[in-house]
């Protein structure tokens, strides 16, 4: 007979082998989709008169793929939490449900959030404006998505050192009890 823990890590495990591929593809797929709005490089980059001749030109590149690559930041930081997402899984998969150190790949988690919001509100609007403009202020975007966003990232992180601390706990009052048995 197993007792409520090893049941609930089991089937905790059953889940996470089943939502751990969603994950990876998913990270696949995002990240798949970030090279297509990054890499390709406008061919003109190729065909650029330097000194008279036709050539590469890297400051062509730097000018095409540089706003691409700034906007692409909070994407970037999502499909992290993606990859965060699955190695939480992993974990769970392989049955350290209870494990207060698995909680703190739920919280980064939160701290991809927090990245991509911070990166869509401050960064990114600077970036821009110093690449649009050669220099500048200090530029910053606020919406709701990025409010959220960044809401959601510090309410996992708290949750995650709560629930580690729980399980902290819990497994030193297991262990104890154990003993006694």
């Amino acid at each position: 007979m197993t007792d409520a823990w090893t049941a609930t890590a089991e089937k905790a495990a059953e889940r996470a082998r089943t939502l751990r591929p969603i994950a990876i593809t998913l990270f696949a797929i995002g990240m798949a989709m970030i090279a297509n709005d990054v890499v390709p490089v406008s061919r003109e980059c190729f065909d650029v008169l330097i000194d008279g001749q036709r050539q590469f030109s890297a400051l062509c590149v730097l000018q095409k793929v540089g706003p691409r690559l700034i906007l692409a930041g909070p994407a970037i930081a999502l499909v992290w939490a993606l990859w965060e997402a699955q190695s939480y899984l992993k974990r769970v998969e392989d049955g350290a449900v209870w494990a207060p150190a698995t909680m703190k790949l739920f919280g980064r988690i939160g701290e991809c959030l927090i990245a991509a919001a911070v990166w869509s509100a401050l960064f990114a609007p600077t970036l821009i404006a110093w690449v649009n403009e050669r220099g500048g202020p200090l530029a910053w975007q606020l919406d709701a998505p990025i409010v959220t966003l960044a809401g959601l990232g510090i309410i996992l992180i708290a949750i995650a050192r709560v629930l580690g601390d729980v399980l902290t706990v819990a497994g030193q009052v297991k262990s104890d009890n154990d003993e006694i048995v």
